[in-house]
């Protein structure tokens, strides 16, 4: 064998402990553990929005940071928060160092290829060297394949993978500053993604469920207890109006994405659960005007 190839092996072996972490499953692996950890962000972003919201219940006005912990649910809550960003934010250097160490390979498995294949082409063929030469050459491609996959991994990274950790600071601010801004045109489609349609529906549950309670108690003391029926009324009032916020965004998404609806496979389900989103906006207004009319009767006697 000559020196040559010897010396291709030898820096062939010099990558072997990279090549070994540098793989579809490890990128595959990474992918999924980025896709949780942005979960659970989405998740912790949600009770801390619901802590926020109580605190406003309970008269908190402020929109700074200092002021809203000295509520413990805010406070609480934006420890788990912060956790999650962190998290998801390791994951997703987990991806890009992955990317950028396969990107890093590709050229130096590049040119050992090269250099392998001109020794190659000189050694007679059948013999030893040949065959010995041919199989380097052959386990280098599939090694580089394997490279090129992971690289892949970039283009699959969505969003929120890439901006969630980055924006955390805009995204806490918007949570502060109370704002029931609609979403933007370019976000609508995202809210008919399965994940997301599964965390809305989870939260049109909870806020109809805060709205049926309140609802409840509020027409069970008016006779008695005027006052704290108007505090029901408020909070019912305040769950209602985040309850229309939703809804009304997901009534945008359906009319922009009409045809996207129809083609989709599960469309009868997601249809199903769009008109659940309307009833549910129906009923939650229907008890806020029981109730408000059963309150201002009480009042007025």
């Amino acid at each position: 064998m000559s020196k040559e190839f010897s010396k291709i092996q030898e820096d062939y072996k010099k990558c072997a402990a990279d090549l070994k972490q540098t793989t579809k499953a490890e990128a595959e692996k990474t992918k999924k553990s980025m896709a949780q950890a942005l979960e659970k962000c989405w998740d912790a972003e949600d009770n801390l929005r619901e802590a926020i919201a109580t605190a406003r219940e309970q008269g908190m006005t402020s929109k700074k940071l200092a002021d809203a912990i000295k509520d413990k649910g805010v406070k609480s809550s934006l420890s788990v928060w912060q956790k999650a960003v962190v998290a998801q934010k390791a994951q997703l250097d987990a991806m890009l160092a992955l990317v950028a160490k396969a990107q890093s390979l590709v050229p130096t498995l590049a040119k050992l290829e090269s250099s392998a294949e001109k020794i190659s082409k000189s050694a007679g063929k059948g013999s030893p060297d040949k065959k010995e030469i041919d199989a380097f050459l052959a386990d280098v491609k599939k090694q580089q394949s394997e490279l090129k996959t992971v690289m892949g991994y970039a283009g699959k990274m969505k969003p929120g993978d890439k901006f969630y950790a980055v924006q955390s600071k805009k995204i806490l601010e918007k949570l502060l500053s109370d704002d029931k801004a609609s979403a933007s045109e370019a976000d609508l489609p995202k809210l008919l993604e399965e994940k997301q349609l599964k965390r809305s529906a989870a939260r049109v549950t909870s806020l109809s469920g805060a709205i049926e309670a309140a609802h409840k108690k509020g027409v069970s003391i008016a006779a008695e207890d005027a006052k704290s029926a108007q505090t029901q009324l408020k909070v019912g009032l305040l769950k209602l109006k985040e309850l229309a916020k939703l809804v009304g965004d997901y009534k945008r998404a359906r009319k922009k994405c009409e045809k996207d609806i129809k083609a989709n496979p599960d469309s009868k389900k997601l249809i199903a659960v769009l008109d659940h989103f309307d009833k549910s906006l129906a009923a939650g207004t229907a008890q806020m005007k029981e109730l408000g009319a059963q309150v201002k009767k009480t009042a007025a006697a």
